[in-house]
């Protein structure tokens, strides 16, 4: 019981660190690969893991984001792990790229592991001012000082996970960052918190079901909870749907093969406005887990 209160209270201690607005895209196949949200669970599959990820969101519609993660992590040892991301966004005629690392200590609680993560990295931000359109021939856009922008991003994470089962918390954009091309065009980048739980819920020898859930918070007290749920048959196949509060419902579908190659696709719905001027969102991942496990105390739990 002392053990689970001390957790509680760190998870606590975290909510502070709370944002203005939403600058941090949304992947909505978070357990299909946790690490891409959570720096804690670099190595959590006990073996080196590759993933990559693209997402191209509302489609059909003019200057629509896109972006695309490519990330490793693995075990060091039984104590610690580390991993790195890149990650690319583009969205009309703003681009962003990003480079980041980072490590991950954890130690046993109770039937599981509780890690704790600190990651760091750079982002550059461009505008291409070829593609910009303006009414005004002399609108600022169109005669920016600086077409180059350099961010330092810092992220921190906390996740208890077991065989069935995790629960944690992120911090994105931990020490914000200024950036300005010109009036209009500047800003800050803003804290942004996550916290995320899910389980596996085993109906017979064949079937099981995995509910997922993330809640993201920001310091204007807005809050955008995404609940996910999948139907997995033989731990090869997952069929299942989702809902964000923004207005957002998808369905997606996972092949597993032998707990190393995993293929996982998306498609999510506009519900509200953009549903007719938009053809929808796509998301794609995959990834590969291999090597051996690097201590037999490794757990290889895919959430």
């Amino acid at each position: 019981m002392r053990k689970k209160s001390i957790f509680i209270g760190i998870m606590l201690l975290l909510f502070p660190f709370l944002g203005d607005a939403q600058q941090v895209n949304s992947n909505s196949l978070l357990g299909q690969n946790l690490f891409d949200l959570n720096p804690a669970a670099a190595g959590m599959y006990g073996r080196k893991a590759l993933a990559l990820r693209h997402r191209a969101q509302w489609t059909g519609f003019e200057g629509a984001p896109s972006w695309s993660y490519l990330s490793f992590h693995s075990p060091i040892n039984d104590r610690m792990a580390f991993g790195v991301r890149l990650h690319q966004e583009e969205i009309a005629a703003f681009k962003s790229i990003a480079a980041s690392g980072g490590f991950s200590w954890r130690t046993p609680l109770g039937r599981g592991q509780l890690s704790f993560a600190l990651e760091a990295g750079i982002q550059r931000l461009e505008i291409n001012q070829n593609i910009l359109v303006a009414r005004d021939e002399n609108d600022s856009w169109l005669f920016l000082d600086k077409d180059l922008q350099h961010l330092f991003n810092m992220q921190f994470g906390v996740l208890y996970r077991s065989k069935m089962s995790f629960l944690g918390i992120s911090v994105q954009q931990l020490l914000p960052s200024a950036w300005d091309f010109t009036e209009g065009a500047s800003g800050t980048q803003v804290m942004h918190l996550h916290l995320h739980a899910g389980t596996k819920v085993p109906l017979n020898a064949r079937f099981e079901l995995r509910p997922n859930l993330n809640l993201r918070y920001l310091s204007n007290c807005l809050i955008h909870p995404e609940a996910q749920v999948g139907l997995n048959f033989d731990q090869r196949f997952t069929v299942g749907g989702g809902y964000r509060w923004s207005g957002d419902a998808y369905a997606m579908a996972e092949i597993q093969v032998k707990k190393t190659f995993r293929l996982a696709y998306l498609y999510e719905m506009n519900t509200q406005e953009l549903a007719s001027i938009s053809s929808g969102s796509h998301e794609i991942f995959l990834s590969i887990v291999f090597g051996k496990l690097k201590s037999s105390k490794q757990k290889t739990f895919l959430p």
